[in-house]
């Protein structure tokens, strides 16, 4: 095929692995993929999935958090391709299971990384397929997790007084509905900032909330007793005494300050920051990249 090449002309058959040829040969579908996670906002995870679980093909690909793995019937998945060997026999089959329902065939792949977790089950498969699913347990003793839920069952006892005929005053309806509009704010970005955008020279005060349950503890607590005390297991109820119920409903003020001075404290960090590297900008004329990463990360 050259100039004075002496060689032979030979047929050579096309690979059948041959990638770029399979790609002319066959047809491949487009992939259009999505977020499906904790991250994207829970109107936006209900529109991706109507989208998913329709025949229009605008949408075909959801990329997913283990915010997919319980409860979420996703329509006619052909295929599930997990990124990682799941941590254990029931995170497996609860995440391969979102494929092949509704009297259809799946396919489900898992990529092994090189952890000894993923190595294990690599080498031994059936431990994974046939591995010992235990049952969901939580530790009712759990003082942390209790004050967690008394604090949520706090807050849906108070919308309630609000907005319920009840022995309260009209006077007292308006002031519980205001506190909480003003202590749980639509946005967390409310307990830092002003209204156009300013930072408050002070976090937001949530003290109208802990005068609030003081004011209505008797009742509050009440429904806190019905919902715990009366049907916590006996050998658990060290975990829901009075005094331990009550200490919670007390704390809630206090603790949900101190989450917002958390916040506070990360909010002043990355502006002390800002200042700093901004005086760098000026002496220098431009920030080094490790720099530049940093100030993005804080104006963010």
């Amino acid at each position: 095929m050259t100039w004075r090449c002496n060689g032979i002309l030979s047929q050579e058959n096309e690979h059948p692995d041959d990638y770029d040829l399979r790609v002319l040969d066959e047809q491949f579908a487009m992939l259009r993929p999505r977020e499906h996670s904790a991250q994207v906002p829970a109107d936006d995870r209900e529109v991706i999935e109507r989208i998913f679980k329709g025949e229009s093909e605008l949408l075909n690909t959801l990329v997913c958090t283990p915010t997919l793995e319980m409860g979420v019937d996703i329509g006619s998945l052909d295929a599930i391709l997990m990124r990682n060997i799941p941590p254990l026999p029931a995170n497996y089959w609860q995440r391969a299971g979102r494929a092949g329902r509704r009297h259809r065939m799946a396919v489900n792949l898992s990529y092994a990384r090189s952890a000894s977790h993923d190595r294990a089950y690599f080498n031994d498969p059936l431990r994974l397929l046939q591995g010992q699913i235990s049952p969901p347990r939580l530790n009712l003793r759990n003082t942390l997790m209790v004050a967690k839920h008394v604090h949520a069952a706090v807050l849906t006892v108070l919308h309630q007084l609000a907005r319920s005929e009840n022995s309260l005053t009209a006077g007292d309806h308006q002031e519980i509905e205001q506190t909480l509009q003003t202590c749980f704010p639509g946005q967390v970005k409310s307990y830092l900032f002003l209204e156009n955008g300013a930072v408050r020279e002070m976090p937001l005060d949530v003290s109208p909330l802990t005068s609030l349950i003081q004011k209505h503890e008797s009742l509050i607590y009440e429904h806190i007793h019905t919902a715990f005390a009366r049907s916590w297991p006996a050998e658990d109820q060290l975990a829901v005494t009075e005094k331990a119920l009550r200490s919670h409903i007390q704390q809630m003020g206090a603790q949900l300050n101190t989450a917002i001075q958390a916040l506070w404290r990360r909010l002043q960090w990355a502006m002390d920051q800002i200042r700093r590297l901004n005086e760098n900008r000026l002496q220098k004329g431009a920030l080094d990249p490790d720099e530049d990463a940093l100030f993005q990360r804080c104006d963010r």
